[in-house]
């Protein structure tokens, strides 16, 4: 006798456990493996399961996103259904497209209308995991190989892994973060005040693979007080506890010319260095 597995997705009513809505995702055939390959499913497989599961939950998601208004804010008539906004999300491994519903005012004389979207109502349509990976992979690697590895774990590509969309993110949210670092920390999360420091800085460019582009300059710093440099043996010491930072600057060129008039390029970047790798010692 042959056997078959399906994977059956249910809607059920959580009261009475009836079930409401019933979907075949898929089937697979139960057959004997005839090598390591054909045993369970293979990557593609995986990542596609999952978006059709994912498809079915979001579907619906969109079912219960309503516009919390009722009433028409300019004229104060009730809200009237017109239709569905087709809006794209995109989860980690996969990508959607969700119908959200749309209103427009009663009142035939006021021309109200509200066509809501995933990045209108959660101000982005990328999921946070997603972007925690496009930020991780932008930091560790040029975007292009950044782009290759998010590939490689999707078994396929996706627009929104693009290496410029890797880039906006990693930008967007470094922006953030440089912004964050310039707030003075809370008192009771500085050291205690040291009376010497030690500050090692170097500096150097590197390079960039898109052609007729220049590579960016980029300076790092390592701070540490005194005592914590420590004997190893008779050739070599060690520090016990340092503290690193970095500054770089993508657009050298434009940086360069506008430091050569207005006098402020290492100088600035020497500043913004200090600041960060004096602060965690004073």
């Amino acid at each position: 006798m042959d056997f078959e597995l399906r994977i059956v997705v249910e809607k059920v009513a959580v009261s009475s456990q009836e079930v409401v809505k019933r979907d075949t995702i898929t089937s697979y055939a139960i057959q004997c493996p005839t090598s390591i390959v054909e045993l369970g499913l293979r990557h593609g497989e995986q990542i596609s399961l999952l978006e059709k599961i994912q498809d079915i939950l979001l579907t619906e998601q969109s079912i219960l996103i309503d516009h919390e208004m009722h009433v028409c804010p300019h004229c104060g008539n009730p809200l009237k259904k017109n239709g569905y906004k087709a809006s794209n999300f995109h989860a980690v491994f996969s990508d959607h497209t969700l119908h959200i519903q749309k209103h427009h005012c009663s009142n035939a004389d006021c021309h109200w209308h509200n066509t809501p979207t995933i990045k209108s109502l959660f101000g982005s349509n990328i999921h946070p995991d997603l972007a925690i990976l496009h930020c991780e992979q932008g930091a560790l690697y040029s975007y292009r190989e950044a782009e290759k590895n998010l590939e490689t774990w999707n078994a396929r590509p996706r627009r929104v892994n693009n290496h410029m969309h890797v880039k906006r993110m990693t930008d967007k949210v470094g922006a953030v973060l440089s912004e964050h670092n310039q707030l003075a920390p809370a008192a009771a999360e500085c050291s205690a005040p040291a009376q010497d420091l030690i500050i090692q800085i170097d500096g150097g460019h590197i390079p960039i693979q898109e052609k007729d582009k220049r590579s960016f300059e980029a300076l790092s710093a390592i701070v540490y007080r005194p005592e914590h440099l420590q004997a190893v043996d008779h050739h070599h010491r060690q520090i016990m506890e340092k503290t690193c930072e970095s500054v770089s600057d993508p657009c050298c060129a434009q940086a360069r010319d506008v430091s050569r008039h207005q006098g402020d390029g290492a100088g600035r970047w020497g500043e913004e260095l200090l600041v960060g790798v004096v602060r965690s010692h004073t």
